[in-house]
């Protein structure tokens, strides 16, 4: 769109009359790059066309391929980091569950106090969650 004519309402050049159609090569925004495409508005179609374009002029079939194994690097960093966070949650989920449970350990289960069986249930729960949640997320099968 650079270069092509920009209707601006409301704001006429110089000699112009407020009720013609005013036009102008440029706005101050185009003019500062307020107005230019960024690749976070192009679709996937749009990206697709960019990267054959830029390997035809100045990006070899090796560039493209290094560009390509960084973002798989960062997406597995990512899924990995993920992964950390999910398997550090079910390691707290647990210690709670065992934290609740240790002043009742040897007694029979009437003893422990429902509020005391509920929290720990609901940390068992948890610590559950997130197990399944990190075994999908690797592709681990669990029964």
């Amino acid at each position: 769109m650079a270069g092509s004519a920009r209707i601006a309402k409301g704001r006429c050049a110089k000699g112009e009359k407020k009720n013609e159609r005013c036009t102008r090569r440029f706005d101050r925004r185009a003019a500062a790059g307020g107005n230019q495409m960024k690749l976070s508005d192009c679709t996937k179609a749009d990206l697709l066309w960019i990267i054959k374009t830029m390997c035809k002029y100045d990006l070899s079939d090796r560039n493209l391929r290094l560009a390509l194994n960084d973002l798989e690097y960062a997406k597995e960093q990512e899924r990995l980091d993920r992964a950390e966070r999910l398997a550090k949650s079910a390691f707290a989920a647990s210690q709670r569950y065992a934290e609740l449970l240790k002043p009742y350990e040897g007694k029979p289960i009437l003893e422990v106090p429902l509020d005391v069986l509920k929290q720990a249930d609901a940390a068992l729960a948890a610590s559950r969650a997130a197990n399944r949640q990190w075994a999908k997320l690797m592709g681990v099968k669990m029964k």
